[in-house]
C-alpha cells in the first residue's frame, strides 16, 4: 500500500454486493438467494457510490443543456463504421464483441438477425430466461479528486412488445457521490458490433437528427454531436453521450422517480493494455471457460489501462481533461453470483501504467450444486 498509493481516494472503485442488505435502489436480475439484487457501492473515502450495476431503470428530462465536444486527438480514433469482425486495435480483448443478439432493425434488413456465436445466448436462445449485457467505463482525474463511471447496458432483449423486462441503460456515477440515469424499454434502439466493442443507443434525436426510418447504427464523432440529442455511443477508440435522467432518489430508476439532472461527455481513448502484457497476445479474463454459458456472470476486462482525452459536463460543470486513466469492463449473463466483491485501481502515484483489478465470489458450481469462493 506504501509503495502504490493511489493518485487519489477517487480513483479506487469498491462494489460488493451482500444478502439481506438494504440499498437505495435494487436490480431485478435473480440472483442464487434472491429474486432481487441489492448492491452497495463506494470509492475509496471519502466518496461513497452505489453499486455499479448493470440492471438499475429510470429515465428522466430536464431541457437540453448540449453535448460537451472533444477534438483533441480524434484523428487517432478509429473512423470505421461497420463491423469488420476483426480486432479494431492490438490491445482488444476476447469478448469485446457483444454477445446478445440485437433487435435493433438494421440486423433485420441485413439478414443478420440469426447471426451470433452459438455459445452467446440472450432471451430468445434461453427459454426466457434471463439475460443482460452490461459495460463498465471509468475516467479518473486525479487532479480535481474526480472519477466518473458510465456504465451501459441492455435487458432481455428480444422479449414481446408487453413485456416490462426488457430495458436499455446509461448509468453515470460523478462527483460528490451523485449518481443519475436514463433508460429506455425499447430495446430496438440498441445496436452493437460483434467483433470489436462498438454500441450504441438514441433516445432522442436533435430537431434536425431523425431519419425517416431509423436503422442508422455507428455514427461519426462530429455526425453524433449534430444529431443526438440523448443517448450514447460507444467506438473502439472513442466514448460520446448525453443524458437527461434523475438520481433514482424517489424511490426506483423509472421515468420521474428522482431528481432531474443532466451529463453529457466526448471523449478520445488510446488503449495501453487490456488484459494481458502490453505487447502480448490479450486474454480472456476468465480463461476458456468464458465461452460458454456455465458459470454466471461472465466478467472480462476490456481495458485495463488507456488514456482519455476530452470533457464531461457534469450538472453545468465542467471538467476538460488530457491523457488521463480510463479503463473498461464487461459482464454477461443471466445471474449473479450470491456474493461477491470487486476493486479496481490504475492511478498509482509514480506507476503510470500499473492497473490493480481484484474481485472475489461466492457461486454455485452448475449440476452438483455446490457452492465455491
Amino acid at each position: 500500500v506504501r509503495s502504490f498509493r493511489p493518485r487519489s481516494f477517487s480513483s479506487v472503485h469498491v462494489a460488493f454486493y451482500l444478502p439481506n442488505t438494504v440499498p437505495k435502489l435494487y436490480a431485478r436480475l435473480p440472483s442464487s438467494s434472491s429474486s432481487l439484487l441489492p448492491y452497495t457501492s463506494f470509492s475509496l473515502l471519502p466518496k461513497v457510490h452505489l453499486a455499479r450495476s448493470s440492471n438499475r431503470r429510470s429515465k428522466g428530462f430536464l431541457p437540453h443543456q448540449g453535448h460537451s465536444h472533444c477534438h483533441d486527438a480524434e484523428s487517432h480514433a478509429s473512423t470505421s463504421l461497420i463491423d469488420e469482425g476483426k480486432q479494431a486495435y492490438p490491445q482488444q480483448t476476447p469478448h469485446s464483441g457483444r454477445h446478445f443478439l440485437p433487435s435493433h432493425p438494421h440486423y433485420k434488413e441485413n439478414n443478420k438477425w440469426w447471426r451470433s456465436h452459438k455459445f452467446r445466448r440472450d432471451s430468445r436462445q434461453r427459454k426466457r430466461k434471463r439475460f443482460f449485457e452490461g459495460w463498465y467505463y471509468r475516467l479518473t482525474l486525479p487532479k480535481e479528486n474526480v472519477s466518473f463511471a458510465f456504465i451501459i447496458s441492455i435487458e432481455d432483449p428480444g422479449r414481446p412488445k408487453t413485456d416490462d423486462l426488457k430495458m436499455v441503460g446509461v448509468q453515470v456515477m460523478g462527483p460528490r457521490d451523485e449518481y443519475l440515469v436514463q433508460t429506455s424499454p425499447d430495446d430496438t434502439k440498441f445496436w452493437a458490433w460483434e467483433g470489436s466493442q462498438a454500441l450504441g443507443c438514441t433516445f432522442d434525436y436533435t430537431n434536425n437528427g431523425a431519419p425517416k426510418k431509423d436503422t442508422s447504427t455507428a455514427m461519426k464523432p462530429e455526425e453524433w454531436r449534430e444529431r443526438v440529442r440523448t443517448g450514447f455511443q460507444m467506438l473502439p477508440q472513442s466514448l460520446q453521450g448525453s443524458i437527461e435522467g434523475h438520481d433514482g432518489s424517489l424511490g426506483g430508476v423509472r421515468e420521474n422517480q428522482g431528481i432531474p439532472g443532466t451529463c453529457s461527455w466526448d471523449m478520445t481513448i488510446t488503449p495501453i493494455s487490456g488484459w494481458g502484457g502490453v505487447d502480448e497476445r490479450q486474454k480472456s479474463t476468465a480463461g476458456w471457460l468464458a465461452s460458454y454459458p456455465v458459470f454466471e456472470p461472465h466478467w472480462q476486462v476490456t481495458m485495463a489501462d488507456g488514456r482519455a482525452s476530452g470533457t464531461v459536463t457534469w450538472k453545468n460543470e465542467t471538467f476538460n481533461f488530457q491523457d488521463q486513466p480510463f479503463y473498461a469492463e464487461k459482464n454477461w449473463g443471466g445471474a449473479f453470483p450470491i456474493k461477491w466483491h470487486w476493486l479496481q485501481c490504475n492511478a498509482f502515484e509514480n506507476y503510470p501504467t500499473l492497473s490493480l483489478t481484484g474481485v472475489g465470489a461466492t457461486r454455485k458450481l452448475p449440476l452438483l450444486g455446490k457452492t465455491e469462493d
